[in-house]
């Protein structure tokens, strides 16, 4: 059994924040590693009682989530390789629901990369 512990923040190679509308998807394209080009689409369908249901697709695999504005509750990570080395974290992209705007009818998400990563 292999414990990782971190203080403080985490260090991540790129930062993005994006507001999407129900059922706008969002495509990005990650170059992990040397020449491994993988893609990540995502996108919200419902926000009821503080909940936001989230569907992703990385690597031909559908993942459904519902997501809470509470900040353990609030973001969904995809690890994008396996090829961690014992003691390195493999490279991993987050998402984190960041605010529903009644108005507009918008979701803020912040989109975080950590590794060695290239967001296309």
């Amino acid at each position: 059994m292999s414990v990782i512990l971190c203080w403080g923040e985490v260090d991540w190679s790129s930062e993005q924040e994006i507001s999407l509308k129900r059922n706008q998807e969002h495509k990005m394209k990650l170059l992990v590693g040397a020449n491994d080009v993988r893609e990540l689409a995502f996108h919200w369908t419902l926000f009821v009682d503080g909940g936001l249901v989230f569907l992703a697709k990385y690597d031909s695999f559908n993942h459904q989530m519902i997501l809470f504005d509470d900040y353990k509750k609030n973001a969904f990570r995809i690890n994008l390789s396996k090829e961690g080395k014992r003691g390195i974290v493999s490279p991993y992209v987050t998402v984190f629901f960041e605010k529903y705007d009644e108005k507009t009818q918008s979701v803020t998400f912040k989109i975080a990369v950590y590794g060695d990563v290239f967001v296309q």
